[in-house]
Formats: structure tokens, C-alpha cells, sequence
């Protein structure tokens, strides 16, 4: 399926060509000034970057302090191809993440799943999450399938992240920060001996904000909140160059409130298209009237959305402060009703946050050593251990709903029955996972014309997640719709079946019935994972220009995905025991070729091919199903079964990176062509004929396969240096996607009313066109003071809400300003991010409304799809701020 056209590569190869010869054509050369050499190892070598015949790009802490990065999330706008997605559930959270390379958008949030992985100091870690920014030497963004090399989960890109060493002199560094919306950050690095071969670096920091936008639904509540207590600890022995053991020692601790987002439904007066799609919706008519033996009062109706871009609101609320949601909230953590299931998995024990909002605890412990032998081969071990337990209390959604039902607005998520229910919605969600990872690596030699590397790498994960909900009809409610009706008022969770209680109206009130608080064993689920690989390098020199690699890994992935069985007893319940629903092993070689030409010492050209492969995984829901039903499942879904094989994808890359002007600059273009096969797409809730003959529907989230799709674009990453004063940096991406055949997406079934509908679309929640430009001035006033000031521009183009492509963000300019004075012992900063306050959202989702003002699931309708709404992810405003530093 490769359609990266003929003539779009050799136009953009000539483009590069005629760029290259500009640039040589008026260099002027000027003694002393050149660029900084940046060396690099993700390839578990020191190279330099210019020199590395792969799409990489690189950070360093000099640049992670000039841009003020302070998050991962910020080093999007510097790393062409990468993007860092936190609209994770329609959200706004520091909960899950996403690492989105080229595009390639995973399309779950299981952190087991990822198409992308994060490394710190070259060992692996479930989640995309790390901490403060102190004590980072360097950021590596690798882009393109990095499995031959990095191995699971790296399908698309990783993330290297190198920390720093302890330096031979005792040094410290007190950081301070103060910026609008209560933006507060402290910290204190101290660096050094511990004699002749010991060294130790010591980091604590917090982080506070007040969050950048009013909840208009709870008077004095900023939403967005967040807060950070981070330490780290280093140690390195280090007794001579042939041996090196390093130990690190991290922890870090979140405190977030209600997310920064909201939502649009069909009554907000957004929603300007149907495209196609049908929704059931409870008919107030037929409730009204509460016509006896009806059954099903309820109809289908157009489904309707936003098409174009999504409008930024001017106050949002949630329901997050109320007496009902905070005694809610109280029912999913007393235990009075569900117990959290601690010590069932060995995992940390799940946070059970106490507010609306975020609470994670989080520690990392590895080991470094390294061998240097008197013939140059070297003996690399990296062993590490990751915990990382979050949970989050949530307004599910997004928006204020409370009480609508006694006006009747209330929801319909199951049709006819129990329509016109409470609206607000809410969860605790909770994730806990750990990971243990251990890796030999032995090496030649690089002084010789043909190098090598072996390895063996030896990954354990476990990950278990737990809900607790207050959910559709699960509500109280005393209200007695006899009453009501007599009064005019509709009636509440209208049951159609009243007739039959022999309660008369006043029994058709179905709230209640089922509890204020809900959890089943369905929302319990857990993976464990057993990843062994070997590995191999061979890296030739053909000729003195002319350099060949192969790498090559065969790994074993075994995975068991379970649950925990039914919960027992009446209030408090009581926890079902650990369930083993499926087991398998994906077994996988994955390749990847480079050839590496060095015209000249100014120039390297690559050409490469390499493989990745996204985790496989079981559908446990569907091995209880007899084999006609899973039949059914089968067809809704395109090939849904119990187990679902691996994704895969093929890269073809051609580069050129080349330092231009004498040295005063460096270039980096990319061009690239992925196939993917066998993608794995989503299903929520599908249909089957039920034992009973009836329409039954599975609950939760099936992952269906055998889809394909393409991912192609181009990559421009330089830096060039003007003159003594003043350098500029640039970036620049187009990263386009196409879906392809066999892609069943349940987003164009819902709006669209059409699974196929999808082929020929992008994939969401990325942009297609990305780009930055960075001016720095630098000043020496006198000999230990300098002078600087930073610009930066960072465009964001559009961002679909889904593969529907109806909803999108609409493009997005941030301007940064930053300037101040550097001298040997302080460093005083003002800074402005977004200063001209660009709205654009981070991102869309079109999210499924558990409000169920929407709609309900179909309830018997098939030709009835999911009930959707569009979330918005909203953007940081306009921070003014001032940070110092004193170094002693």
C-alpha cells in the first residue's frame, strides 16, 4: 500500500539539493564562530548528531533552560514529527499521555499499548510521564520505527531521555519562579565529590499553579490546578576510565484539580452539521404522556456535531463542588459501597484521592554500569525499576449537567428505560503499574572498519486499572413521577414497564434501583507482561565515505490479560478473586538497514529501512460468547476476535544532514514513507443476539484488527549562527497519514452512520503541519556578564477531533518572549509564554456522553450508533513571570 508518490520525493530531494547549494554558495567564513557540537547516544555510543545517519533530534540542558522547557509536553515545538498528546479521555491531565510521532496516533490510552516509548538513561518505562526537567543533560527524540534497536512499544518513535552526572567540583544552584495564575516553582541542585571516585547530585523541587480558568458552576474553583513535589538523587562511582556505575534515584509526587476542559452537546448551539449518523433519543413527548405497554419511548434521530472548527468558549463549569458531587465522591472512596482492590496485582497500591482532580505518586531506580576493556570492546549493563500510581476523580461530562433532569433535560443512555435520568456523571479512576527491566549490551571496539554489538534486554510490566462510578440511572432519586405527572413536570427515570410493578406512576421511577454508586468486575482489568529479546549490530565501512548497518532483534512478547471476578455479597461488597482471561506470545524479528554516505566531512546522507511492531493483545470480553456471537461481533467490527495480533509497520527514510556557512550553521531533512498493516481500531459496545434471542450489547471497549494505513512526510530540523550577537533555530514538518482498507472506525459509524466512510481520512489528535522559529541575541557586557533575549514563534496547525475529520482545532501561533542577565553567580529572567494569548485547544476528542443527553447505545436499534459530543482540551493563556537562579 505504498503511495508515497514518485515525483512528491524526487521534487522534495531537489529542494533539499538547491537549499544546500544556496547555502554554500554564500557562506562567509568568520574565525571563531561555529556551532556547538551535540553528541548523542541513543544508539548506546557517542556520535555526534550531525554525524548520526538517523532522524533524531536533540536537546540539551543549555537549551532546555534558554526555552524555558518544563515539561515533555514543551519539547513538541522543537522536535519536527513529535507531538505529545494529553487530551488523553477528552481530558486536560497530566494522567495519561500519548507519544505521537509522524502521526501515528495509537488510539488508546493503555499504558501496556503505546505505540511509543519513553527510556531514561536507555531503560525502559511504562508511561510517559517524568518529572521535573532538573537534572537532565540531553532529550533525544528518535523518530521512525526504533524496535531493532529500543525494542516494545517503540512502533513509531521513542524518547531518550539522558540524565546528568555529578561534576568534579562542588557546585549548587537555587531556582526561583513567580508567574501569573499562582505559578510558583522552587528548587535547589546541590554537585559533587564524595572523594576520589564518588560524586553525588542531590535535586528537590515543587511546582504550584492556581490553574487559568474559573469554574462558572463553583464559585472560587480555578480549573487546571496543579502541583509538584520532585527529588532525585544520583550517585556515580567512577575509580578509573575502564569502569563507571551509576545509581539513580527518582520520586516525584502530583496534586491536580479538575481538568482545564469542557464539552459541546447538541443544546449548546454549536453543533452546525448532521452528517449522517443516528442517535436514540428519548422522545419527551411519549414520556410525558407515560402511555401504558410503550415500551420504547424513544426515536432515532439525526446525529449531530460540529463541522469546522471548534469555537473556544467563554466560561466553562463543571460539576465539581456541589453538595451531591462531593458526597458522591465520598460513596467511591469510603468503601461503603465498592472496596478499592489493593494487593490483588503486584503493583503499588492505587492513590484514592480524596478531591475532584489528580493524584499520583511515582519513584525510578536504576543502575548504570560500565566496562571499558584495554582492547576497546565495552560491557554495557542497565537495570531499572519504574512505579507509577495515579488516579483521577472526574466530572466524566466535562460540563454542568446537575438538576437537569427535574427541568426535563435529563439523560437517555439506555433509550426508552430509565429516560430522563440524572445527568451528572462521574468516575474514579484508578491506574497503578510497574515495570522491572534489565539489559547486557557488549560492544567493539570503534576504532576498526567493521563494528558490532550484541544483546539481551529482559522487560517485566504490570499494569491493573479500577473505576468507580456514579453513572446514568445508578442516582437515588425519591422523586415520585405520580406526583410529578399530576404537577405537569415530566417524570424522572421513566420506566416503561411500570405498568407491571403493581405500583402504579408513582413505582415507574427507575433511579435508584440499582444503587447511587456502580462498579463491575468489567471495569477491573490488568496485563502482565514478559518481554525477552537478543539483539545484534554489524556496522561496516565499505569505503572511506561509504558505511553499512544492520540491526536486528527477535523478541518474545508474552502477555496475560485478565480481570477479577464478580463482586459478591450486598453493600460493602465484597472483591471477586484475580482472573487469568487469556494468555499468548507474539514472537517478532524486527530489521532495520542503514546506509550511510559521507560525501564529505561536511555532509551525511542516509537511506534506511526498518520495522516496527505495536503490542498485540486479547479482547477477553468475547471468550465467553458462543462462536455464532462472536461471528456477529466479528462482522460489526471488521475481525474482531479474542486475540488480536500485532500491528506493524515498514519505514523507507532518506536524510541529509549538513553543516552549512562554515560551520555558522546545520541543516537536518528527512524524507519518509510508513506502511501499516494489520492496525488495530476501537469498537465500543458492540451488538450480539443474546442467549434469549434479544439484542444484548458487550460492554466496554473491544479492539478490532486488520486494517491498514500510511503515514509519509518530511522533517526540517537547523540552527545558524548570524553573526556574535544573534542565531537562529527552525523547524519545520509536514506529517501526513492516510487510512487505508479494512479500517472499521466506530467514529465515522456514529456521526457518519458509515464504518467504511473512514478510508481516505488522517488520523486525529495531531497536526499535520507543525513548525518553529527561534531568534537568540547574546551579549557580552563585561567579562562575567551576558546579556540575552529569546523569541519564539511555534505554529500548530489543525487537529481533528477524530478520524471522522468533521471537528478540528483550527491552526495556532504562540509567541514567547524571554530576556535577562547571566553572570558566573545569578541568572535573572522575564519571560512571557503565548503573549498575544493564542486560544487554540490542545486538543479535540469526540467523546462518547455519558451524560446521556446525547443519546443512549440503540437499546434494540441497530441501525442507532453512539451517543458523541465534542471535547475540548483548552489552551494555557498568556503567563507573565520572572525566574532567578543563583549558582555557588
Amino acid at each position: 500500500m505504498r503511495k508515497f508518490t514518485f515525483t512528491r520525493s524526487i521534487s522534495s530531494i531537489i529542494s533539499i539539493v538547491i537549499i544546500f547549494g544556496m547555502a554554500n554558495n554564500v557562506a562567509v567564513a568568520q574565525d571563531g564562530i561555529s556551532i556547538e557540537e551535540i553528541t548523542v547516544t541513543a544508539r548506546q555510543r557517542e556520535e555526534s548528531l550531525a554525524d548520526a545517519p538517523y532522524t533524531i533530534s536533540a536537546i540539551t540542558a543549555e537549551q532546555i533552560e534558554a526555552r524555558g522547557i518544563n515539561q515533555l509536553s514543551d519539547v513538541v515545538a522543537y522536535s519536527p514529527g513529535f507531538f505529545f498528546s494529553d487530551n488523553n479521555v477528552g481530558k486536560n491531565s497530566r494522567s495519561h499521555k500519548r507519544l505521537i510521532f509522524r502521526g501515528m496516533n495509537p488510539r488508546t490510552d493503555i499504558p501496556t499499548r503505546q505505540a511509543s516509548a519513553m527510556f531514561i538513561d536507555g531503560a525502559a518505562t511504562v508511561g510517559a510521564e517524568f518529572g521535573s526537567m532538573d537534572g537532565i543533560e540531553r532529550i533525544e527524540v528518535l523518530r521512525g520505527p526504533q524496535g531493532a534497536h529500543f525494542g516494545r512499544s517503540t512502533y513509531t518513535g521513542a524518547i531518550n531521555i539522558v540524565t546528568s552526572d555529578p561534576g568534579d567540583e562542588f557546585s549548587g544552584r537555587i531556582n526561583v519562579e513567580a508567574a501569573q495564575h499562582g505559578t510558583q516553582r522552587t528548587g535547589v541542585v546541590l554537585d559533587g565529590p564524595l572523594g576520589e571516585s564518588l560524586g553525588y547530585r542531590l535535586s528537590v523541587s515543587t511546582y504550584d499553579t492556581d490553574g487559568m480558568y474559573d469554574n462558572s458552576n463553583v464559585p472560587g474553583q480555578k480549573l487546571g490546578a496543579q502541583s509538584t513535589d520532585d527529588t532525585s538523587l544520583t550517585l556515580v562511582f567512577n575509580p578509573s576510565d575502564k569502569f563507571k556505575v551509576k545509581l539513580r534515584y527518582h520520586t516525584w509526587e502530583d496534586s491536580d484539580g479538575p481538568d482545564a476542559a469542557t464539552a459541546y452537546d447538541y443544546r449548546s448551539g454549536t453543533h452546525n452539521c448532521e452528517p449522517g449518523g443516528l442517535v436514540e433519543r428519548w422522545d419527551p413527548v411519549q414520556v410525558q404522556a407515560a402511555a401504558a405497554f410503550n415500551f420504547n419511548p424513544a426515536t432515532n434521530v439525526p446525529h449531530s456535531t460540529i463541522c469546522g472548527q471548534v469555537p473556544v468558549p467563554r466560561t466553562i463549569g463543571q460539576d465539581t463542588g456541589s453538595p451531591r458531587a462531593l458526597s458522591l465522591l465520598s460513596t467511591r472512596i469510603d468503601g461503603s459501597r465498592f472496596p478499592i482492590a489493593n494487593g490483588l496485582r503486584p503493583v503499588p497500591d492505587f492513590m484514592v484521592p480524596d478531591h475532584f482532580g489528580l493524584e499520583r505518586e511515582a519513584e525510578e531506580l536504576s543502575i548504570v554500569v560500565d566496562v571499558n576493556f584495554d582492547n576497546g570492546m565495552n560491557l554495557n549493563i542497565v537495570s531499572a525499576q519504574h512505579e507509577n500510581a495515579y488516579s483521577t476523580h472526574n466530572d466524566t461530562d466535562r460540563r454542568v449537567t446537575e438538576g437537569l433532569h427535574l427541568i426535563g433535560q435529563g439523560g437517555g443512555v439506555f433509550g426508552g428505560f430509565g429516560a430522563n435520568h440524572p445527568a451528572d456523571a462521574f468516575d474514579l479512576r484508578m491506574n497503578s503499574m510497574e515495570d522491572d527491566s534489565i539489559e547486557f549490551r557488549l560492544s567493539s571496539s570503534d576504532d576498526q572498519s567493521v563494528r558490532w554489538m550484541v544483546g539481551y534486554s529482559q522487560l517485566d510490566m504490570e499494569w491493573f486499572t479500577q473505576v468507580i462510578g456514579n453513572l446514568i440511572v445508578y442516582y437515588p432519586s425519591s422523586e415520585d413521577n405520580a406526583a410529578r405527572q399530576a404537577a405537569g413536570d415530566m417524570p424522572v427515570c421513566y420506566n416503561p414497564y411500570w405498568p407491571f410493578s403493581g405500583a402504579g406512576l408513582a413505582g415507574s421511577n427507575a433511579c435508584g434501583a440499582y444503587g447511587d454508586t456502580t462498579s463491575n468486575n468489567n471495569d477491573m482489568k490488568w496485563d502482565s507482561i514478559d518481554n525477552s529479546a537478543f539483539y545484534a549490530a554489524i556496522e561496516a565501512d565499505i569505503t572511506d565515505n561509504l558505511t553499512v548497518s544492520v540491526d536486528i532483534r527477535r523478541q518474545d512478547d508474552d502477555i496475560t490479560s485478565g480481570g477479577v471476578g464478580a463482586y459478591t455479597g450486598g453493600f460493602p461488597k465484597t472483591l471477586g478473586a484475580v482472573t487469568a482471561g487469556q494468555n499468548g506470545e507474539f514472537s517478532r524479528t524486527l530489521p532495520r538497514i542503514i546506509l550511510d554516505y559521507k560525501p564529505n566531512e561536511d555532509t551525511t546522507m542516509y537511506f534506511s529501512y526498518s520495522e516496527g511492531s505495536l503490542p498485540g493483545t486479547f479482547n477477553p470480553s468475547l471468550a465467553t460468547l458462543s462462536a455464532s456471537q462472536q461471528a456477529e461481533i466479528a462482522v460489526q467490527t471488521g475481525g474482531a476476535t479474542v486475540e488480536v495480533d500485532e500491528e506493524v509497520s515498514e519505514n523507507l527514510e532518506f536524510g541529509i544532514k549538513k553543516t552549512i556557512l562554515d560551520g555558522r550553521g546545520f541543516i537536518s531533512v528527512a524524507l519518509y514513507d510508513t506502511d501499516l498493516t494489520n492496525v488495530h481500531t476501537p469498537f465500543f459496545s458492540p451488538t450480539y443476539t443474546g442467549d434469549d434471542g434479544n439484542q444484548a450489547i458487550l460492554s466496554g471497549n473491544i479492539t478490532s484488527q486488520g486494517g491498514e494505513a500510511s503515514l509519509n512526510g518530511i522533517e526540517i530540523d537547523g540552527t545558524v549562527i548570524l553573526n556574535d550577537l544573534w542565531s537562529l533555530d527552525f523547524t519545520y514538518a509536514i506529517n501526513d497519514s492516510e487510512i487505508g482498507e479494512g479500517f472499521q472506525s466506530a467514529d465515522t459509524f456514529d456521526l457518519d452512520g458509515d464504518r467504511n466512510k473512514v478510508k481516505g481520512n488522517m488520523f486525529s489528535r495531531y497536526p499535520k503541519n507543525s513548525g518553529s522559529l527561534s531568534a537568540n541575541y547574546s551579549k557580552e557586557v563585561s567579562a562575567d556578564r551576558e546579556m540575552f533575549a529569546r523569541m519564539d514563534y511555534i505554529y500548530t496547525g489543525n487537529m481533528y477531533a477524530s478520524n471522522a475529520m468533521h471537528a478540528f482545532t483550527g491552526s495556532g501561533s504562540k509567541f514567547n518572549l524571554r530576556g535577562g542577565i547571566d553572570t558566573d553567580t545569578y541568572r535573572i529572567e522575564a519571560y512571557c509564554t503565548n503573549c498575544f494569548n493564542d486560544n487554540q485547544p490542545k486538543g479535540l476528542q469526540q467523546l462518547y456522553d455519558l451524560s446521556g443527553i446525547t443519546g443512549g447505545f440503540g437499546d434494540g436499534a441497530t441501525n442507532a450508533a453512539g451517543m458523541r459530543i465534542v471535547s475540548i482540551a483548552l489552551a494555557d493563556k498568556r503567563t507573565i513571570g520572572i525566574r532567578a537562579s543563583y549558582k555557588f
